[in-house]
């Protein structure tokens, strides 16, 4: 996916690539967490918006009556162009709206664009793909069969008619296009609040409910009072916290397929989480086996964990994009290299990782990963004696790395765009920011011992 976004918050204008594993590094408040709720929240609005009108009411009726219908890949390129103008222009209209309505957002614009040529080939080169989807109480199973011309959808299913021309769209559109614009996963950097007072919060929303059913207060008089605007992220990791309960009932297909990556998140976090009885999160050291900590109890690492956890074990699929804002938050270095390794491992087993940070302890790991991916024997025996997995390694072209820069071309306020990190096998990740400010404190240091 490439992005342009002009007049975010500090950003004045960013172009970048969203791949395999994305990262935005740079000073504080200059942009970073600005410019991935933005990408969220197109993300969110894609998939919970029907920008597609593949099917017409026509079509639906003759799908319904057969079970099968038929599409041109012409008709389908042109149908995913438009799409994609439709939800670009709709999105640039709500930018605010995920930042609890900012009116300083209005001249905000966004754009994200797909390789449609190579999405098309891809089309052409897929055979078939089975989706199951969940409706009501019962799994209605689809077909979509491909060739080189024609696009055919084949069902047994007997769906009722209501509603049904957007449901056959947004089935195409998890289809077809869901390689280029995926499912996403944020986890802000108010993850340690939300987790820990989420329950509070709804104690006192329910609570100002039953103070209005007692007295003449007029309702909407209070409740303006206390409406707490929160940047859409935020908003949703707090639903995410709240629907536990709901999401701990299953076992992500990617937690089964690759235990080895749960194994080294549960080395990170040093235990495990569950949800009791009454909805709240406990925790379990692996070395205190007989202790059930609450979240008030264990430590922050803890706290910041616990969306990543539960995303992991239960709703992680092939495919997904997971987002994670300053993933490096109250982790000992120690652990900030671990995350790193993580990430990479997630990347190799086909979850893109999308991150902002300021740590210099996790792009270093990321160099050594990419560096350590060679095919001379020294460095495979020093990847080995260091305990690295091939899992664990990657290739530049799996990277794309971006740093915030002061715009120069913005007089009248203090202005940032991205610049690209050059990346190579032969020389790794080259980011001078980091290298700068350690550089200053060791000569600093080496003239307070030496003069």
């Amino acid at each position: 996916m490439d992005i342009s976004i002009k007049n975010l918050g500090a950003i004045s204008e960013a172009n970048f690539t969203v791949g395999d594993l994305t990262v935005i590094c740079g000073k504080n408040n200059t942009g970073k967490t600005y410019l991935t709720y933005a990408v969220y929240g197109f993300l969110d609005d894609w998939r919970n918006n029907n920008y597609t009108f593949l099917f017409d009411i026509d079509m639906s009726l003759l799908f319904l009556a057969s079970g099968k219908e038929k599409i041109s890949i012409d008709q389908c390129k042109e149908f995913i162009e438009q799409a994609l103008l439709n939800a670009n222009n709709s999105f640039a209209k709500k930018i605010k709206d995920i930042f609890s309505n900012q009116n300083n957002l209005q001249e905000s614009s966004f754009n994200l664009k797909i390789d449609i040529c190579q999405l098309i080939k891809n089309i052409k080169n897929k055979k078939k793909i089975n989706i199951v989807i969940d409706i009501g109480k019962t799994e209605e199973n689809f077909t979509l069969f491909f060739n080189a011309d024609f696009i055919s959808l084949e069902t047994n299913s007997r769906i009722k008619k209501l509603y049904f021309t957007p449901f056959l769209n947004d089935l195409i559109k998890k289809g077809i296009i869901s390689d280029f614009i995926p499912s996403s996963f944020v986890v802000s950097a108010e993850r340690t609040g939300a987790a820990l007072f989420q329950r509070e919060v709804d104690f006192t929303r329910s609570r100002l409910i039953d103070l209005m059913k007692e007295t003449s207060i007029n309702p909407q008089q209070l409740l303006g009072r206390f409406t707490a605007e929160y940047p859409l992220p935020v908003k949703h990791n707090i639903d995410f916290i709240r629907d536990l309960p709901n999401i701990v009932d299953k076992q992500s297909e990617f937690s089964v397929n690759h235990p080895e990556v749960i194994a080294a998140f549960n080395e990170i976090a040093g235990g495990d989480y569950t949800v009791n009885a009454v909805g709240g999160i406990n925790y379990t050291p692996h070395n205190q086996p007989d202790i059930k900590l609450t979240l008030a109890e264990s430590s922050s690492t803890v706290r910041s964990l616990v969306d990543i956890s539960f995303y992991l074990k239960h709703l992680a699929k092939q495919g997904d994009l997971l987002m994670i804002d300053e993933p490096e938050l109250n982790l000992h270095p120690e652990n900030q290299r671990k995350i790193a390794r993580l990430f990479a491992m997630l990347v190799n087993a086909g979850i893109r990782v999308f991150i902002t940070t300021h740590s210099d302890y996790i792009i270093k790991e990321f160099n050594t990963l990419l560096l350590l991916n060679k095919q001379d024997q020294r460095i495979k025996e020093l990847a080995e004696r260091e305990g690295y997995q091939t899992s664990e390694l990657l290739k530049p072209e799996q990277l794309n790395i971006y740093m915030t820069t002061p715009d120069t071309n913005i007089k009248d306020r203090k202005a940032y765009s991205l610049i690209a990190a050059n990346i190579s096998a032969e020389n790794g990740i080259e980011l001078t920011s980091f290298d700068e400010v350690i550089e200053d404190m060791n000569r600093i240091q080496d003239e307070i011992v030496w003069g």
